[in-house]
């Protein structure tokens, strides 16, 4: 679970997501009641765990909402109750259930922008909508470093926003 937190918090820390603006991390970063590092912010220490709980911080979260940067705060939010779902003990099931869900309804309006949540419709789903995004088919699994890896075997190199589902 923490490789795949770390994978988004680089994601993040690239300005690969749509709609987040990086500059306003970098506010955060300013104020001391945030509690984000510069460490925590660049990716300096790539095997930091919390480094990445701070980037995706409660406190983190609450600056943006205070500053009125809701995109943020809803991405933040949204990836760290997944890593809630996913990680934390003690949650009842239907809490960690709800919780997924949000994470689903997410990713559900990044690749369906008419998305409703009373009518879901796979068959306007678009997966491949754009050129150069890692397509499943173009995955190769190689063995490095003693853990299993996909690396893309596409040449274009990858645009500036990353969707959800090529993560």
């Amino acid at each position: 679970m923490l490789y795949q937190m770390q994978r988004i918090g680089n994601i993040v820390r690239r300005g690969r997501i749509e709609n987040i603006d990086l500059e306003r991390f970098f506010v955060a970063l300013r104020d001391p009641t945030a509690g984000l590092t510069y460490p925590a912010l660049t990716g300096e220490r790539k095997q930091s765990a919390q480094d990445v709980e701070r980037l995706f911080g409660q406190s983190v979260i609450e600056f943006m909402e205070r500053n009125e940067y809701m995109e943020e705060a809803r991405y933040l939010k949204v990836v760290r109750n997944w890593r809630r779902a996913i990680d934390e003990r003690g949650l009842h099931q239907s809490q960690r259930l709800e919780l997924l869900k949000e994470f689903l309804d997410f990713i559900y309006r990044d690749l369906m922008p008419w998305y409703n949540k009373s009518e879901v419709d796979f068959s306007l789903l678009e997966v491949k909508r754009c050129k150069s995004c890692i397509i499943l088919q173009n995955f190769t699994s190689i063995r490095g470093g003693g853990a299993w890896e996909a690396k893309c075997s596409a040449s274009p190199p990858l645009p500036k926003v990353v969707h959800y589902h090529c993560l």
